[in-house]
């Protein structure tokens, strides 16, 4: 098999890299699969003249071969002139079988389940995500003909090295450790002879990729599905110490990622509570570990977390005493963008405390600094030590009624020019009559409140 690891240019000077447009008319040609077998995932392969004695990329004299014929043709055990006719013959040919009846990763006609040790992801955008860089994706194909979906994937193995890439179905390898066998929708890839780095099944009546071995290391995480557990690890930066998450019989449906792995987010991994965060997946505290990131629904069977070599356990800090009662900060609050190759994240802070997720404001105010600043109203839940910042206001609109501020939060009923009513900050009324102002207590009107949860402090009778 041509490898790309080997030197970048022939003794003619013709550099290995193919440009783009020959691939596009190479993978046209060959009906997007192996000219051989048709299976999806393939390279390309020089035919005559090969590689090293090629002055041009002649894409009538190039055609896609899978791993397995592409590894016979450089071994002499597929001849280049049965290469050549058969490619000829798909090429010439109105009725082809096309790749995707047989290629193992493009039998899907939308985004697959999967199912990775006994963790099952519905729907993710991507499966895998390390430090921001897809490790293993589908992402729709737009190429004409081709396969609905394609795989985008860079697998190491145990000790980091990369086995393989697979970049939109084209097959990139630059090591010799490995053997990959297809056989009946199943795909086994070895390091050596009984040594099984990868070991996955497809289902497409199903729309299903089972993937039920798996053990790479991308540092310092390791991700490995044994049967019906699947494991994350983080690693102390000196790989001494770890912390293991597994979870097995769980199932999370909708989510951008099935698992993110987030080296920045924890600069020394610790010991933490395992969190079910609404709207954010599982995330086992202080090791930058996510599953189902992203998820409408997860169902958590089982689970396990074992730490070695990470010192003591540290001690979580005490929450916040809030008694289930919503809160206001007046601050100055910022939003970020992150973006990832299949989704988007907007993260929110607070005066500098990154926020679980986007709060509730009441208004813009302006207290006449030039600063302009959000009351936000924020949920008891949220984990943020809030009550640190100086804009803290504590559970009760009653504390700033009465600011010289207050009529740019608290609200009307007006009538406008048409005569329709609308609900309005008292500071912009401009002119219109006031139909409204308080409520049946006859306190100024609010913004909005958490699940009928009353702002204002309970009077005592």
């Amino acid at each position: 098999m041509a490898r790309e690891s080997r030197g970048k240019r022939n003794k003619y000077g013709l550099a290995r890299d193919i440009p783009e447009g020959v691939k596009r008319l190479v993978r046209q040609r060959s009906r997007f699969g192996c000219v051989i077998c048709r299976s999806a995932i393939y390279d390309y392969e020089h035919i005559a003249p090969r590689f090293k004695d090629a002055k041009i990329h002649d894409p009538q004299s190039i055609c896609l071969l899978c791993p397995g014929c592409h590894r016979q043709s450089t071994e002499g055990t597929l001849p280049a002139h049965e290469i050549a006719r058969a490619y000829e013959a798909i090429a010439n040919s109105e009725c082809v079988d096309p790749s995707r009846r047989v290629g193992f990763f493009d039998l899907f006609s939308a985004n697959p389940t999967i199912m990775i040790g006994g963790v099952r992801f519905e729907g993710p955008g991507a499966i895998i995500n390390i430090d921001g860089r897809d490790h293993l994706s589908f992402i729709p194909n737009c190429e004409v003909g081709g396969p609905r979906f394609v795989i985008n994937a860079k697998f190491k193995d145990r000790d980091g090295r990369e086995l393989f890439r697979i970049e939109a179905n084209h097959w990139i390898c630059g090591s010799d450790l490995w053997d990959v066998d297809i056989v009946a929708g199943r795909l086994i890839i070895r390091r050596r002879r009984g040594d099984i780095l990868l070991d996955a099944e497809k289902s497409a009546g199903e729309n299903m990729l089972v993937i039920r071995k798996m053990d790479m290391l991308v540092f310092p995480f390791r991700i490995v599905a044994d049967g019906d557990d699947l494991h994350v690890w983080r690693y102390t930066s000196d790989g001494r110490g770890f912390i293991q998450l597994t979870l097995s019989r769980s199932s999370c449906r909708g989510n951008s990622c099935g698992i993110f792995c987030n080296s920045r987010e924890d600069v020394v991994p610790r010991v933490g509570q395992l969190q079910l965060v609404g709207g954010k997946g599982v995330h086992l505290d202080g090791t930058g570990i996510w599953l189902c990131r992203g998820c409408n629904v997860a169902l958590i069977g089982g689970w396990g977390v074992r730490a070695e070599g990470c010192g003591p356990k540290a001690p979580p800090p005490p929450p916040p005493d809030r008694r289930g009662q919503p809160f206001f900060v007046l601050g100055s609050l910022t939003s970020r963008v992150r973006e990832y190759p299949q989704w988007t994240e907007v993260e929110y802070s607070l005066d500098g405390y990154e926020l679980s997720d986007k709060p509730v404001t009441w208004g813009r105010v302006d207290v006449g600094d030039g600063a302009p600043r959000e009351l936000c109203y924020l949920d008891p839940n949220e984990g943020a030590p809030l009550e640190r910042c100086s804009g803290y206001m504590g559970p009760w609109a009653d504390w700033f009624v009465d600011k010289p501020w207050a009529d740019q939060v608290f609200e009307v009923t007006v009538r406008n020019a048409d005569g329709t009513l609308a609900r309005v900050k008292k500071a912009d009324v401009e002119g219109r009559d006031v139909v409204e102002s308080v409520d049946d207590c006859g306190r100024p009107l609010v913004p909005s409140v958490f699940g009928g949860v009353s702002p204002w402090r309970p009077r005592v009778e």
